[in-house]
Parts: structure tokens; sequence; C-alpha cells
């Protein structure tokens, strides 16, 4: 039989999984001719949710595509661990029912919104669901769990949003003093430090090239701190604090050196990759932080550009409690 815990767990992570193709549809990266979201009002839900989300999950996106029993070249392979299944997934499992209406009704729900891959700083907000406001609508349904004794989860694990300005202050204080331990200091090494990491970017921009040479002694040491990088967060939550450092790295990087621009996701990849990790003693809330990394890199995805397989965040984002030993 199924327990609440295994419930919560399927529920959240098929939720999440839903919201992440929905992006890739918005990027046009999803096959439509295979109708992976044809779910009818008057269908069957549990024979859909077998016949075209698994096969969308686990033999799609989690398969390479000459190993696909079928014909779909469009839809990526995109691995990373997003998509394999897990025992909470009940994969095949004929005990698995879906309530009636349960996908038609989602699936009429998210076609209401406004669906934009651009996870919004404090200085652009725009009204559309992005990646960052994943993480606030999970921060809510994890705190609105009960525990087993009945008792509300934000009460017994202490879950509770971070606003996005508050986040922004604690990254950029964090980064702005770690290159106070890296770069060589002078007469200016404190002033250039404030300027490229917490200017404005409208101030950023409308500098003239005089201003900007100011950097160039700097730019190669700052380089050069950033990729000896790592950053933990060990009460990670749904990952406000890592992303808030992508972001920061990611603005960073590129006003030291234009290069960066050329290919983001490309680097945000290398910066999630080596910078970013954290722990949490909520296994759905580790979930929902590597939901969030893994969309931060669709988000720059061009048109033609080659879809390459996610990285795996397992051992970047990991359950844990952090005031025991492993």
């Amino acid at each position: 039989g199924f327990n609440n815990q295994d419930a919560v767990m399927f529920s959240t992570r098929l939720i999440g999984r839903i919201l992440f193709t929905w992006f890739l549809r918005k990027k046009n990266l999803i096959n439509e001719q295979v109708s992976y979201f044809d779910a009818s009002d008057t269908g069957d839900q549990t024979s859909y949710y077998r016949e075209k989300l698994e096969k969308l999950f686990f033999e799609t996106l989690n398969t390479e595509i000459i190993e696909r029993g079928f014909d779909d070249v469009i839809t990526p392979y995109l691995n990373g661990g997003l998509f394999e299944s897990s025992r909470t997934d009940f994969y095949k499992d004929r005990k698995l029912t879906i309530p009636d209406g349960y996908f038609s009704q989602f699936f009429e729900v998210l076609s209401h919104y406004n669906f934009t891959v651009d996870e919004s700083s404090p200085e652009f907000e725009q009204v559309a669901v992005d990646p960052e406001m994943l993480g606030r609508i999970f921060e809510s349904l994890l705190a609105e769990q009960r525990t087993e004794t009945g008792e509300q989860a934000r009460k017994a694990k202490g879950a509770f949003y971070t606003p996005r300005e508050i986040v922004q202050y604690m990254c950029e204080e964090s980064l702005k003093e770690y290159l106070k331990t890296k770069i060589e200091d002078d007469a200016y090494r404190d002033i250039r430090i404030e300027e490229i990491v917490s200017m404005s970017e409208s101030i950023f921009r409308d500098q003239d090239h005089n201003k900007r040479r100011d950097w160039k002694p700097y730019s190669q040491s700052m380089i050069k701190a950033l990729d000896e990088l790592t950053i933990l967060d060990p009460a990670v939550g749904s990952g406000a604090y890592p992303m808030g450092m992508l972001h920061l790295l990611v603005k960073v990087y590129t006003r030291l050196d234009s290069k960066y621009e050329k290919n983001l996701s490309k680097l945000k990849r290398n910066i999630l990759s080596r910078s970013l990790f954290g722990s949490d003693i909520d296994i759905t809330a580790i979930e929902i932080c590597r939901l969030r990394a893994w969309l931060s890199l669709i988000v720059n995805l061009e048109e033609d550009e080659q879809i390459v397989p996610l990285p795996n965040l397992e051992f970047h984002f990991v359950c844990a409690n952090t005031l025991i030993p492993l």
C-alpha cells in the first residue's frame, strides 16, 4: 500500500515535472504531434497518465532518441535525474489510480497563465509564471503539509519564503566579502568590487568606455576567484539562495567579460556543476530545488541550440540533517 508520505512525494514530483515540461513547451521543445498533453475531460485519467505522461517522462525525456521504441525524434533527451523513475513514482504500478478530471482540470488552469522563462530580478518584474514563482508556490505547498502529529510543516520545519530583495542582498554581501579575500588590496579594490557586484544594471550599461577600463586590472583575478568559488546553503529549502547566487554570478561574469554572454546556458551549467551546493532535511524541498536549477538552464536555450543532457544534481542538492554527522 501507499502511505501519506509516498503520496506527497508522488504528487509533488508529478506537479513539478508537469510544470517543467510546460516551460519546455513554451520553448517549442516538446513534440506536439505525439499529443502528450491530450487529457480529455471524459477520458480515464489513470490510463492517460500511464499511456501519455509516463511515456513522456520515463521513455522520452529520460531515454536517448536512438533507444526510443516509438517515433519521437524532436523531444530532447534530458536525463539529469529529473525524469529518472524512483520507488515513489510507482512506474507501471497497476495499483496507482488518478482522480477523475485531475489532469484535464490542471491543464485548463495552466492554460490561463502566461508562462515565461525569465526568472525576474527585483529590478525587472512582470506578471507571469516564472521559475522564481515556482519556488514560492512550492514553499507554500511545503508549509501547508502536515506532520504525522497533525502539526503544520511551516511551524514544525520553519518553512518560510524569503523575499527576493532579501535574497539578493544576502547574495551580494556574501560575494563581495568573498572577493575581498581573493583580490589583492589597493586603494580602489573595494570600490571596484562594490561596483561590479551591486551597481544597478541601468547605471552599469550607461557608463562610458573610460569608466569600464577601471575594471581591467581586476577582471582576470576576479574571474579566477569566481571559477574557484563554492557555495553551500545548509538549509536550502526550495533553493532561493543558490538560485540568487546563480543569477548574481552570471551578472558578474558577463560584466567582467562580454564573451560569457554568447552562451549563457553553458555558463549557467558550469556554475551549477562547479559552485552551488545545498542540503535540507526535507526531501520534497530538495526535489524542488533541483527542479528550479534545471529550469534555470532551460531559460537561456536558444531556438536552434543543441540540447545537451542536464547535469545530474543529486550530489549538489542533497537531503540530509546538517546538524548531525552523516
